[in-house]
């Protein structure tokens, strides 16, 4: 009997562990889901795998993202900006516009363009905190012997002013005057028939006409989205080398092609055309 009770108690604390953890991880957000300067950090891992983690939660009706939390950063060619300025300016932190993709019930980033940010809100607060210097009579001057008759002297309300003026401000409060970094590479890709194939878990995308073979420029890698998933579902369901017209946007990164799919069309075959 006390081994009974005992069994339903861990049960009932497990039940209990399972609603808290799912109360503190919110759902994903939902695929096509827009972000408009959000300020975060950029992060790398040791698989040279890219991640955006925001600094304040990004909620929505369907879903949201928690502080903090490490969004995987899809490839394409903002992202190869994005890493190459991290570089040289030897800091991560970042204002970012990008179109969040949903697959398999997690959530990607596929950026759009970035604003580098100068400092973090702590740093400056550091700043602040550092003691000033001895500023010796209201004249400006220290308490010293020598004669400033000559000079200048400003009124103590100017002077309070260029001390407020001073003040370090947490630099992400500013709205960017100038228009983002450019970064439209990218082109789409509409209409275009191919065969969809699964390699080393992977979906890519070879471009082939009826009656025409397709080469190694002609493959792209398909990024992880919701119009993916449904496309693997069919995939899956159909024979092998079935053909589909796609239509997406097509992007690069490290020397190679991805597109970030919107629509794949079966298109039926003709059996005397090879494929």
């Amino acid at each position: 009997m006390v081994k009974f009770y005992l069994i339903s108690i861990a049960i009932l604390f497990s039940a209990s562990a399972g609603v808290t953890e799912e109360a503190a991880s919110p759902k994903p957000l939902p695929d096509g889901f827009v972000l408009s300067a959000v300020d975060g950090r950029v992060s790398v891992d040791d698989q040279d795998r890219w991640s955006f983690a925001p600094d304040e939660d990004i909620t929505a009706e369907q879903g949201g993202i928690t502080a903090q939390q490490k969004i995987p950063m899809l490839p394409n060619s903002v992202l190869e900006k994005l890493t190459a300025d991290i570089e040289h300016r030897k800091s991560s932190d970042y204002r970012l516009w990008a179109i969040v993709t949903r697959y398999e019930n997690e959530n990607f980033i596929f950026a759009s363009y970035f604003l580098p940010l100068a400092a973090r809100q702590d740093e400056a607060e550091q700043i602040d905190e550092q003691p000033e210097k001895d500023q010796g009579s209201d004249n400006g001057y220290e308490n010293d012997d020598e004669d400033h008759s000559d000079e200048l002297s400003l009124p103590s309300e100017i002077l309070e002013q260029f001390e407020r003026q001073r003040t370090i401000e947490a630099p992400r409060q500013y709205e960017p005057t100038e228009p983002p970094i450019d970064l439209g590479e990218d082109r789409m890709l509409v209409g275009r028939t191919g065969v969809l194939e699964e390699v080393d878990q992977k979906i890519t995308f070879r471009v082939k006409g009826v009656g025409l073979k397709g080469s190694e420029s002609d493959t792209f890698e398909l990024l992880p989205n919701a119009a993916l998933e449904l496309a693997q579902r069919r995939l899956r369901i159909l024979p092998s080398r079935a053909r589909f017209e796609v239509a997406g946007l097509v992007t690069e990164y490290d020397g190679r092609q991805y597109i970030l799919l919107v629509r794949a069309s079966r298109i039926h075959g003709y059996g005397n055309f090879d494929l």
